[in-house]
């Protein structure tokens, strides 16, 4: 796997380095992104003709998912977020406020066990991705755990992976029968189809 002809050994060696990569973009420069990722978000087919959106909350150097939450609310949309279930799974449940959320694994907020779970799997559902990394035929380089792989699997929904353009892979990713790529990557300056 190369990024900026840097050869790595492993999927590990690569997730450390693009952390690295994402930290070293300066706080104003993520959030500014971010808003610009947000605003092409809003203008594509997939968000506009959506009625659900599932989407990550945003930790630490991720591309921030609070203004996509906030709009997407507004807009009266269905809003479910992931809280890990066991080391193995993620639910998405509905929220109807980012106030709802409280502190879980790793972490990350996540919605309470009382809220609904989302059981859509249907067009007019658009989910929104993280990842720490992305190559030309759209597949990501998640966390490791392989959550949203499961997740989406028999599963017939929009998927779109947010991430900043300093993520890309020179080269494609080596990949298994388990990885779903994104329908589409949008990056503060490209939207990747």
């Amino acid at each position: 796997m190369v990024h900026d002809e840097i050869e790595f050994e492993s999927k590990s060696e690569l997730r450390k380095y693009m952390k690295l990569m994402r930290a070293s973009l300066s706080y104003e420069d993520r959030l500014y992104y971010s808003r610009c990722i947000s605003e092409t978000l809003f203008n594509t087919d997939g968000y506009k003709n959506s009625s659900t959106i599932l989407a990550y909350i945003s930790y630490g150097t991720e591309v921030n998912t609070a203004f996509i939450i906030d709009r997407a609310l507004q807009d009266n949309k269905k809003v479910a977020v992931p809280k890990v279930i066991d080391n193995q799974t993620i639910l998405f449940y509905y929220i109807s406020s980012r106030n709802e959320l409280t502190e879980g694994a790793y972490g990350i907020l996540e919605p309470a066990d009382n809220n609904p779970v989302c059981t859509v799997t249907s067009e007019n559902t658009l989910m929104i991705m993280p990842g720490l990394a992305f190559d030309i035929n759209k597949y990501r380089l998640g966390y490791g755990k392989g959550y949203y792989d499961r997740y989406l699997e028999n599963k017939n929904i929009e998927k779109y992976m947010l991430a900043f353009e300093i993520q890309k892979l020179d080269k494609r990713l080596e990949i298994n029968q388990y990885d779903i790529p994104a329908d589409k990557i949008i990056t503060e300056s490209f939207i990747y189809e």
